[in-house]
């Protein structure tokens, strides 16, 4: 966050704005006016909204993170975004499921915290219609739709890097990164016919075939 990036992005909303596109900000930051100054008019269109996807199920956290969501936004005229999960983070099921840590931050990642899928599945649905009713536009991570868990990875596969700096105390990202099912019959579940992906798709995982 420096103060001298605005004029760059404003240079580049200049650009967009001949072509009719859309800029979106991975803007993750906790000062809320800082983070505003990203989305006026002559700069991002809009950002996601990382205060809301690393909220946990909690119902007075949750109407905390829209309300100020909705202040947040209200002083540039900026549509608020919606999004549960990403790239970077355990996925919605698992996390919801877990006893007491629904929420996400980098530094509590942990192997083996059990998680009830079930419940975890119940949550995550509840959380897709809230974010889907509120003002604003909803971003949904690949295999959300599909209800898919964090993947456990061997730890002979796993990939990431957060894994290696951590000397093995944080799972890394691969989790959540791990190739869709497309097809239940199909090997590697559609994910290519021939050669398996770079992240193995777990026992189970084709019974959540977008087929």
């Amino acid at each position: 966050d420096r103060d001298e990036l605005h004029d760059i992005y404003r240079s580049w909303r200049r650009v967009a704005d001949e072509y009719g596109g859309v800029f979106v900000g991975e803007v993750w930051m906790p000062d809320a006016e800082r983070f505003a100054r990203y989305l006026r008019p002559d700069e991002l269109h809009t950002a996601f909204n990382f205060n809301f996807m690393s909220c946990p199920w909690d119902r007075d956290q949750l109407r905390d993170a829209i309300d100020s969501t909705l202040a947040e936004h209200a002083p540039v005229g900026a549509p608020a975004t919606w999004v549960l999960c990403n790239h970077d983070v355990t996925r919605t099921v698992t996390r919801y499921g877990r006893a007491e840590d629904t929420g996400f931050a980098f530094e509590r990642k942990r192997f083996g915290v059990p998680s009830d899928l079930a419940l975890g599945t119940r949550r995550a649905r509840a959380a897709a219609l809230l974010s889907l009713a509120l003002p604003g536009s909803v971003y949904v991570y690949q295999g959300e739709e599909l209800g898919l868990p964090e993947a456990d990875i061997p730890l002979d596969r796993v990939e990431d890097p957060m894994y290696f700096r951590s000397e093995g105390v944080d799972p890394g990202r691969d989790g959540c990164r791990v190739p869709l099912p497309w097809t239940a019959d199909a090997p590697y579940s559609g994910f290519g016919s021939t050669t398996e992906p770079w992240l193995p798709q777990p026992e189970g995982w084709s019974a959540y075939a977008a087929d």
